[in-house]
């Protein structure tokens, strides 16, 4: 399978002097190991400025289809809930005047199974526990446990998720803030918030 990433795409690296070949970032490798499939990238300037327009023609279509006007939610969890429902409304979109819809293209059955193990998008951080039992995180406060004040923990960073762990034990789970500076949830309240304190506390 191959990926037709732009030539402008921060997260595959930086650009060569010309022609299609580019220095991959960490963070694009991983992902293209994994699902095991090869970038094709566009060429810069504007030799390569017509490859890119089928991509982001599709990105317009999209936004008007399913975010105009722009939906109202509560968390980004219902965010990407929303855009997973139209990911599999949009099987059913025709591409021009071919009868196939997207669901139905004869390229599908060739396309790999995906990989058993899920790949991790999570970004690994280590923070402290303050005193007041938060930590802080790309600028908003997540709420621990108590008796965690003072203590080290590791936290995985994911688009909608945000937990927490010391010594192998998860002690937090929020939702990511949408707002910088936002102070989120009680941990004290949290499903795990019971075995983490008791862990703790040991």
């Amino acid at each position: 399978m191959a990926s037709r990433p732009s030539s402008r795409c921060s997260s595959c690296g930086s650009l060569t002097p010309a022609g299609r070949d580019r220095i991959e970032s960490d963070r694009f490798t991983a992902p293209r190991s994994h699902f095991g499939f090869d970038a094709f990238f566009c060429r810069p300037g504007v030799e390569g400025a017509y490859e890119k327009g089928g991509v982001e023609g599709e990105v317009r279509r999209f936004r008007r289809r399913h975010l105009v006007p722009v939906p109202r939610v509560g968390s980004l969890a219902e965010q990407n809930a929303l855009r997973v429902a139209a990911d599999y409304l949009d099987d059913e979109h025709h591409i021009g005047s071919r009868l196939p819809t997207v669901g139905q293209m004869a390229e599908r059955p060739a396309l790999r199974p995906l990989p058993a193990e899920p790949f991790d998008l999570t970004i690994p951080r280590r923070a402290t526990v303050d005193r007041k039992a938060r930590i802080s995180v790309r600028g908003s406060s997540y709420s621990m446990p108590a008796a965690y004040a003072g203590r080290p923990v590791d936290v995985r960073l994911g688009g909608s998720l945000r937990t927490a762990r010391h010594e192998r034990v998860e002690c937090s789970a929020h939702d990511v803030a949408a707002v910088r500076g936002r102070c989120c949830g009680d941990a004290q309240a949290s499903p795990c918030a019971a075995v983490a304190g008791s862990a703790a506390t040991r």
